[in-house]
């Protein structure tokens, strides 16, 4: 028996699923920390994802978002905000869905040199 959709299938239910879960990290952590420090946040993420496709552009899929997440952390401390893993997560999710609108899903995959 041929297993690939079935597989297919697990990995998109898994794509939904981590696209719902940073909806609601977002919005819990808009209400926790207030407009302006979510603003900075957002600002971070950006610049987490794109500081891990210029950086590390060797790197796919969960390793680079390692990357991203672990730099994103460290600067969200740096301005007095602490957010956990599934909040990072959340964050650099939504962004890397906005920059893939934005530029389209083959552009922003090829990097951001590719635009």
């Amino acid at each position: 028996m041929d297993w690939t959709p079935v597989y297919n299938a697990v990995i998109n239910l898994l794509a939904a699923l981590i696209g719902v879960a940073a909806v609601y990290a977002i919005g819990y952590l808009r209400t926790r920390i207030g407009a302006e420090k979510f603003e900075q946040l957002r600002m971070l993420s950006e610049l987490a994802v794109k500081y891990a496709e210029q950086a590390f552009p060797d790197l796919k899929g969960e390793a680079k978002y390692e990357k991203a997440a672990e730099w994103l952390a460290v600067e969200a401390r740096k301005v007095g905000v602490r957010v956990t893993e599934t909040q990072v997560r959340g964050l650099i999710e939504a962004t890397l869905r906005e920059l893939k609108d934005v530029y389209g899903e083959n552009c922003w995959a090829a990097g951001p040199n590719a635009r």
